[in-house]
């Protein structure tokens, strides 16, 4: 619900656990490495499965050391993401919020914590997912902003022509 004419008031929210672990997987496979280490595990797969029908040995040890290093990649990190998200230390990601926004910041409410803004100028790049907005304010460091506080058509367009201005869309 917008208070006035240049700030907009979103509804608040709270991230569950699982909510925040999905964006952290979406995150991860939209990355560089993630699309660089499936094809290549997909090949290693098929080369292993070729050298074991020809019976070739020696190269089949040094192709499993290869498999198995492209593996434990993906691997560790969706443990790490699993760790982040259900990590009793981190339960302030999972408080509730309240997030404003005008032409010149980014507010934020966090019940129990208190109140912080950020300057539109400091975001660097804006990642919109099937339920979310990210808005990143360093290459690892961003707000969620769940698409379901958005409720109106004119909220949306006024936080699009605010996307739009900062050169985020």
């Amino acid at each position: 619900m917008k208070e006035d004419a240049s700030k907009l008031t979103l509804k608040e929210f709270t991230l569950s656990r699982e909510e925040y672990f999905g964006v952290l997987k979406k995150i991860y496979m939209s990355n560089i490495r993630f699309l660089i280490v499936v094809p290549l595990a997909i090949l290693a797969i098929a080369a292993y499965i070729y050298l074991t029908k020809t019976q070739q040995v020696k190269i089949e040890i040094y192709l499993m050391i290869f498999l198995i290093l492209l593996c434990v990649d993906p691997i560790i990190s969706f443990m790490q993401m699993r760790k982040k998200s259900t990590n009793s230390e981190n339960k302030n990601l999972f408080a509730q919020k309240k997030i404003s926004v005008d032409n010149k910041f980014i507010y934020t409410f966090t019940k129990n914590i208190g109140e912080g803004k950020i300057q539109w100028s400091s975001m660097t790049k804006m990642k919109e997912l099937k339920d979310h907005f990210l808005l990143f304010y360093s290459k690892s460091q961003y707000i969620i902003i769940p698409k379901k506080i958005i409720t109106s058509k004119k909220d949306n367009d006024y936080f699009f022509e605010l996307l739009t201005q900062q050169g985020l869309t």
